[in-house]
């Protein structure tokens, strides 16, 4: 559960700044057409959903800390497309499309199994109380670097931003390659 809370922490540093700009980003950097900005959202929501779809069978095929990671690492090879657009790849339209599907697909797989190992291993009483924990570090930490993010976009753009962004959510991965959670097959 700690490796858990780990990724989601660094991942919520990086989604502050995402938030944050990603608007921007798209509209006034790359220049899409707002009905097209959410075209390419919506295929967020495909991904999630084949995310949810995915995340008990990839449980059963791998395991659940091997699962959980694979989640992760979906997530982030979505941010690397994005990172593929920021650079202004082309076609960007589809970099943007991939980072919404791969990465919002592996973001629930994670979200997903992650709370279901919380909620196998913390007992009754205490869940609340850790579902709490897990809150208010959103909570926290997602305004407090979206704050950042905004102030360092003024002082270097908001490319550089996002690049700085991206990387610092690729480093969610590292708590999760702890043996114990890789062994883990189920909670």
């Amino acid at each position: 559960v700690r490796a858990c809370f780990l990724a989601l922490a660094i991942y919520y540093v990086s989604a502050g700044g995402f938030l944050t700009l990603y608007m921007l980003l798209v509209l006034r950097t790359l220049h899409l057409s707002p009905s097209m900005a959410g075209f390419v959202i919506g295929f967020g929501g495909v991904g999630a959903f084949a995310g949810a779809a995915l995340a008990s069978r990839l449980d059963r095929w791998l395991g659940l800390g091997p699962a959980i990671l694979t989640g992760l690492v979906l997530n982030v090879l979505g941010l690397s497309s994005l990172l593929f657009a920021v650079a202004g790849a082309k076609p960007v339209v589809l970099f943007l499309i991939g980072q919404q599907m791969i990465g919002d697909c592996g973001g629930m797989i994670f979200m997903i199994l992650s709370t279901s190992l919380r909620q196998q291993i913390i007992k009754g009483n205490e869940l609340a109380r850790a579902n709490g924990f897990f809150q208010i570090a959103s909570g926290a930490i997602i305004p407090m670097f979206g704050i950042l993010a905004g102030i360092l976009a003024d002082m270097i753009g908001i490319r550089p931003t996002i690049m700085i962004g991206i990387g610092a959510g690729m480093l969610c991965i590292v708590p999760c390659l702890s043996p114990a959670l890789l062994k883990l097959r189920s909670a």
